[in-house]
Formats: structure tokens, C-alpha cells, sequence
């Protein structure tokens, strides 16, 4: 049971990746996060290690015409190491906007030779199935899917519900690495581009964003 003494100032015990634990509360004063987070840290000034996370990877990775030369210096090491090859680089798709984007950035504008892999885990959206049809059939890319058993997929999604941990699509998000880069490695094509950015989903704990393959069977052998 927990016990409140002011939420917004301080509790005795609050829950940190669902068990309790007798820790001070406090909220960053720049962001949303507070001390439920696991890993968090503030300063002095109440700014959690997050922001500043954030503000790293802003000098690492800018916008705007800096930005735009390190994506153009990345593109020109990539056509100069494939001349000779069909693709310059893999394309991880779902049918969604990012990953659209992304192809037509690649092709239309850094004329680029991308190969197109997308994973299919039985749980395809038709929309975005035809999104992708009509992307790389526009943009004449040729398209690699990678299908998992159905069921199998389905049984590993119930495994990790009755696990009652908050990896749900772990078997999906294995499925989309492995198809990736065993494609790449099959085609002997040595770069990768993800549609993705800090800036929208945000930087996150590590236990949150956690998939390994031991993990995965574990969780399938206690509850499969």
C-alpha cells in the first residue's frame, strides 16, 4: 500500500519499474520526468540526466544546414564504398510515415540504391501493407519481407502478457533486427538507415528499450 503525503512534493514509497521503493519524490524542473523513472538523476537545479541526455545528442546530431552535411557526408561514404554493388544501403520499412519518408529521401533526393526490408509478424496493418506496395512500386525499390509463423508470433505476445512485463512486442522488435541485418549481411550491403529520431520518441531508460534473444526464449519457456 502506498502512502501520500503531498504527491507533488515528496512520498514515502513510489513504484520504479513496478516495485516500491522508499524514495524522495521529485519532478525535473524542465521535463515530465520524475523520480518514478528508473535510472533518473537531477542536479542541483532539478534537471533530470535525461534533458541533458537530450541536449547531447542536439550537439551530436543537429538540424538544420550542419545537420544536412553530416547526412550528406554519411551518403557519399555510402555511394563511394558500393559503386560497384545493386544497393548502397537497407531500408527498414513498415508503411508508416517515417519510413516512407525516409525511401523517398533516399531515392529522390540523395539518389541513393536502397533495398527495402520490411517484417511481417502476421499482424500487418492492410493499409500499411499497401502503403509499402505503392511506395517502392512508385520509387522502383526492390522490396524483401520477412515472414514469421503467425502463430507462433501470437503465442510469444500471450507468453509475455502472462509474464506481466511491459515487453509485449519483444518477439516482433527480434524479428525486425534479425530480418535487417540478415538481410544486409546476405546481400553484403554494409549500411543501414531507420527512419527514427530522439527528437519524437523521445530518450528513454535502457530497461525500457531492453531485447535480447535469451531473454525472449526464457520468457517462453516459463510461460509457453
Amino acid at each position: 500500500m502506498l502512502i501520500f503525503n503531498n504527491f507533488f512534493e515528496e512520498m514515502d514509497k513510489i513504484i520504479v519499474n513496478g516495485i516500491p521503493v522508499n524514495k524522495k519524490y521529485c519532478r525535473c524542473t524542465r521535463c515530465v520526468q520524475d523520480s518514478t523513472v528508473p535510472g533518473i538523476e537531477f542536479d542541483k537545479n532539478g534537471e533530470c540526466d535525461f534533458c541533458k541526455m537530450h541536449d547531447k545528442m542536439e550537439k551530436i546530431f543537429p538540424n538544420g544546414s550542419e545537420g544536412n552535411e553530416i547526412i550528406m557526408d554519411f551518403v557519399r561514404k555510402m555511394k563511394t564504398s558500393s559503386k560497384k554493388s545493386k544497393y548502397d544501403c537497407i531500408i527498414g520499412i513498415s508503411g508508416g510515415r517515417d519510413s516512407t519518408y525516409l525511401l523517398w529521401l533516399a531515392v529522390k533526393k540523395w539518389k541513393l540504391k536502397p533495398l527495402a526490408v520490411h517484417f511481417d509478424d502476421g499482424f500487418d496493418n492492410p493499409v500499411a501493407v499497401e502503403n509499402m506496395k505503392k511506395a517502392t512500386n512508385t520509387l522502383d525499390v526492390d522490396l524483401v519481407t520477412i515472414r514469421s509463423d503467425w502463430q507462433e508470433a501470437m503465442e510469444l505476445k500471450i507468453d509475455f502478457l502472462k509474464a506481466s512485463t511491459p515487453d509485449l512486442n519483444m518477439g516482433t522488435d527480434i524479428g525486425i533486427a534479425a530480418s535487417l541485418y540478415g538481410v544486409a549481411c546476405k546481400e553484403n550491403v554494409k549500411y543501414l538507415l531507420i527512419g527514427q529520431s530522439f527528437r519524437t520518441e523521445g530518450v528513454k531508460p535502457i530497461s525500457w528499450t531492453f531485447f535480447d534473444g535469451k531473454y525472449l526464449k526464457d520468457v517462453n519457456g516459463k510461460f509457453g
